[in-house]
């Protein structure tokens, strides 16, 4: 018995490894709804430090003259210290990063799964069936960020990810929450 078991837990093991290791090409359209969620997208804005909010600075005519020309001869001076063959200063640009998130559900009874999020506006956008073994799949591409999603199997039951802790929606459903962060996937 416990052979039996060890055994189907090694072909249960090797059907999602290769449905894990497969290519998962991206759903059609995906990277323009990722364009465009990026354009759409606000940055987050930081409270402004106390030394760059605006002020109100009063001057009367001949300090604001006295200002102008202690900077001018700021400027003057400074460039005087550059030389001639000196290198162009570089910026650091910090680029967005996006995460290939593979989904994958295993309901060998499913005729048909699909997901859906808030990343897709909860709208349930079919998953590819493995070759066999009840493996359904399907890669994303989705910004550092909180999603909550669910899987739709056969069109009517939503089914929290069983690889994550479930949560309870406001209508009594079960979903599951992931957090994808330069420090936190979960």
């Amino acid at each position: 018995m416990t052979d039996r078991i060890e055994r189907d837990d090694a072909v249960f093991g090797a059907r999602l490894g290769a449905a894990l290791r497969a290519e998962e090409p991206l759903p059609a359209g995906a990277e323009d709804r990722l364009l465009a969620t990026l354009a759409a997208t606000p940055r987050p804005t930081r409270p402004m430090p106390w030394w760059r909010r605006p002020r109100t600075l009063r001057l009367s005519p001949i300090g604001g003259l006295a200002l102008a020309a202690g900077f001018g001869g700021l400027m003057v001076l400074g460039t005087l210290g550059v030389t001639r063959g000196s290198a162009p200063a570089v910026a650091a640009v910090v680029p967005d990063t996006v995460h290939l998130v593979r989904f994958v559900l295993v309901n060998p009874g499913a005729r048909q799964v699909a997901l859906a999020g808030d990343f897709n506006g909860w709208q349930a956008e079919a998953l590819t069936p493995a070759a066999e073994g009840g493996v359904w799949s399907v890669a994303l591409p989705l910004r550092a960020g909180r999603y909550e999603y669910a899987f739709v199997v056969d069109g009517e039951r939503w089914v929290a990810d069983p690889a994550l802790p479930a949560a309870r929606d406001e209508f009594g459903g079960e979903h599951s929450v992931l957090h994808l962060g330069s420090d936190r996937v979960m």
